[in-house]
């Protein structure tokens, strides 16, 4: 099942890039291809997952994982819920950490400037980590850490020039400003039709709904997969090892896509199945992309450089 889950960038691809026309078309590829017109200003998007049978069942709701992005701005807002009933043996290890409720919580702030996180256990991690040089800082750690700048990301290469709902890779086939004929070319070359299923409510609009059916065996030998590293053996599908469809939905007033589904099932034991649900809107009335009024400033790239001098190394060069 964990290797079906790693298809959901098929479908993800999908949602890159999209808001923007008003139309109105039972043509599914066009409806596609007007979602590419545009992007979203500031969206929101809350994944539900339900995953059953196997070793690993999970089942997080839409409130347990949400991420809001500002792309105007290059702000960010992360909310992560984990229900400790889903992590097993690692309970007590985070219970020790500081861990009281039902979930691990964990937030997160990216103000364009710096990024800010908040955790009970972030906070005692790094605490734990700064007692033996004697240089905790002062304040609350459990409460908002400033952690890095955005200078600091830059010189470890782990900020971009923009920010994205759904990052996808720079070189993929997929023909994200072709006509509706190219890109149902497109998608039929990597075994994934779509059908036009009518119009229902969908994250509180009326929208178009769009049924997605995904051939594996063809989906193994596309582009696709080979321009993600198939032909070296790094990415793989195993044609036998179940199936997948999905569901997208377009707001009819203006065509950007506001709700994907995506289905898994193993053909080996039918009892194994995924499902991962994905609404995007805009951001709730409290996401807040502003820096926290109050933190602590924790010395991460001191930290950085200690471990790294540690080890004999440099994280900064290149």
């Amino acid at each position: 099942m964990r290797k079906t889950l790693a298809l959901v960038g098929v479908l993800a691809v999908l949602v890159a890039a999209c808001g923007g026309q008003t139309a109105t078309t039972d043509d599914p590829y066009e409806l596609v291809h007007n979602a590419q017109a545009a992007s979203w200003d500031r969206v929101q998007v809350d994944i539900g997952i339900n995953v059953t049978g196997g070793d690993t069942p999970l089942s997080l709701d839409k409130s347990a994982l949400r991420f809001a992005i500002d792309q105007s701005a290059g702000k960010a807002n992360i909310h992560v819920a984990l229900p400790l009933a889903q992590l097993g043996d690692a309970v007590s290890e985070l219970r020790s950490l500081g861990i009281t409720g039902d979930t691990l919580d964990i937030d997160v702030i990216y103000d364009g400037d710096a990024l800010y996180a908040k955790s009970p256990t972030l906070g005692n991690l790094l605490a734990a980590m700064m007692i033996q040089s004697g240089e905790i800082p002062a304040g609350d750690m459990s409460g908002w850490l400033k952690l890095l700048s955005k200078a600091d990301l830059e010189s470890l290469g782990s900020f971009g020039d923009g920010l994205s709902p759904v990052p996808v890779p720079d070189e993929l086939p997929f023909p994200s400003a072709a006509d509706a004929a190219t890109i149902k070319s497109t998608l039929e070359d990597m075994g994934i039709t779509l059908t036009y299923e009518g119009s229902g409510s969908r994250s509180g609009v009326d929208a178009d709904h769009v049924a997605v059916a995904v051939d594996l065996a063809k989906l193994a030998e596309s582009e696709y997969i080979k321009g993600m590293g198939g032909s070296n053996g790094n990415v793989t599908i195993d044609q036998d090892m179940g199936t997948l469809s999905g569901d997208l939905w377009f707001d009819r007033s203006n065509g950007r896509i506001v709700g994907v589904d995506i289905h898994a099932t193993s053909t080996s034991d039918t009892s194994e199945t995924a499902d991962i649900s994905i609404d995007l809107h805009e951001p709730d009335s409290g996401v807040s992309f502003d820096a926290p009024a109050l933190f602590v400033e924790v010395p991460i790239m001191e930290m950085i450089g200690s471990l790294m001098g540690a080890f004999g190394g440099d994280i900064f060069q290149q």
